[in-house]
């Protein structure tokens, strides 16, 4: 059973999402801290349950009951950046192997605000930086207590602001833009009845990185099995993760820098100059469809640390790995072919989806940890696409700080309708 602790995030500080329970009711509620005191902004939550006006029962039902009881820890003021938090809540109790609980018991911590509309479209919400700063001693708790703590936010500004709000280290962010970013990351098998036109997705690579990957083989999924996700063993739906962002800059490919063909030395020792593999199989020109799934190997001669990047057709490049939803960075050891997707090593899939194009996969593999030596935007903490003045040097940056012990290589191919 994987537990989560859903948090709405409010000015006043975080607000647990205790239970829901259907009940024989004229119409849904919320309530505070399991008492009789129903919340007046009850009849909102009825308008965003019931059909019609709604989407749950028209995304989860049809049900039994007639309306749902929604006790919360503490009151929720008007607006609707509620709705993203307590959408996820539903979708975790619609699922089996999930339930909602207290932080105290939870696998995974979930801080979240946004607004969710008809299509299913994640919309901003106001007051970003005044919900941080009313939740930080909740976050140092969370952390304290070696929960896994997820900052989930509308794409865009919203993204923006929270990162400029001072969240503390180790909270990681998913900025995301339909309801299927924020549940394909938490592995929630759910097909949603409107999906977000393509043109609101973040990704047009539909794949994800499972919250749990790293925690439970069985989990494996925001575009990764997500993070727009189908992370490690093959997951359920497919969401996308990050935000279009507007990237004009075409990157060339190949990428500057990076050799045609490596070396690759075979014994493993610290005498021979570090090589990496990509590989997709015996084609040297790899042709994928849409709705196709990219798989590869890759392989080192000695042991080293690796930093991977998507680069699409559309000039966008996301860091693949690392990323917010790897537990743990470690060093991969040499001369084992290590396969992508895998639940142990790359917990996520991707899938190919508009537009058409030439795309690659480029890794560099170092002999040490360059993750403080990066800039923090490649440092794997975002799911967003990489500002325009990074994506077109990546290849520079690393070499400046990897200096000769580091090597390069790419995967390019072909996606076609």
């Amino acid at each position: 059973m994987k537990r989560i602790a859903v948090h709405v995030a409010t000015t006043g500080g975080p607000v647990l999402i205790q239970r829901i329970t259907p009940e024989y009711a004229p119409q849904s509620m919320m309530c505070l801290g399991r008492s009789s005191d129903v919340l007046p902004i009850s009849g909102d939550y009825d308008d965003f349950v019931k059909p019609g006006s709604g989407v749950i029962v028209r995304e989860f039902g049809p049900f039994e009951e007639d309306a749902f009881r929604l006790d919360v820890s503490g009151p929720i003021g008007a607006g609707r950046s509620w709705q993203l938090g307590v959408f996820t809540a539903h979708a975790i109790e619609h699922t089996d192997g999930f339930s909602l609980c207290d932080p105290e018991d939870a696998d995974i911590v979930l801080w979240m605000t946004g607004m969710v509309n008809y299509d299913l479209h994640v919309r901003a919400v106001d007051h970003i930086a005044e919900k941080v700063q009313a939740s930080r001693k909740d976050f140092a708790l969370w952390q304290g207590a070696g929960r896994k703590v997820f900052a989930v936010v509308p794409k865009g500004n919203n993204h923006n602001e929270l990162l400029g709000a001072g969240l503390p280290e180790g909270v990681r962010i998913l900025a995301v833009g339909a309801i299927e970013d924020a549940l394909a990351a938490l592995n929630l098998t759910y097909a949603p009845t409107k999906t977000a036109d393509n043109g609101e997705i973040p990704w047009h690579r539909q794949a994800g990185l499972g919250l749990f990957a790293l925690v439970a083989a069985a989990f494996a999924v925001i575009v990764f099995n997500l993070l727009q996700p189908e992370p490690g063993a093959p997951g359920p739906a497919t969401p996308v993760v990050g935000a279009p962002g507007a990237l004009t800059t075409e990157v060339p490919l190949p990428l500057p820098g990076v050799a045609e063909e490596d070396v690759f030395a075979e014994d493993g020792s610290d005498d021979v100059e570090l090589s990496l593999i990509l590989s997709a199989g015996e084609d040297d020109e790899p042709v994928f469809g849409f709705g196709d799934h990219l798989e590869f190997t890759l392989e080192l001669n000695r042991d080293a640390w690796l930093n991977c990047f998507y680069y699409q057709a559309d000039g966008k490049v996301v860091q693949l790995y690392p990323n917010p939803f790897v537990e743990e960075i470690f060093r991969f050891e040499a001369n084992i072919v290590y396969e992508m997707p895998s639940e142990e090593f790359f917990p996520f899939r991707l899938r190919f989806a508009p537009p058409a194009g030439e795309e690659a996969v480029v890794c560099f593999a170092s002999e040490d940890d360059l993750t403080e030596d990066l800039p923090e935007v490649m440092r794997g903490n975002s799911t967003e696409p990489l500002p325009p003045i990074y994506a077109v040097d990546i290849a520079r940056i690393f070499h400046a700080v990897g200096g000769e012990a580091l090597a390069v290589d790419e995967l390019v191919f072909m996606v076609e309708p």
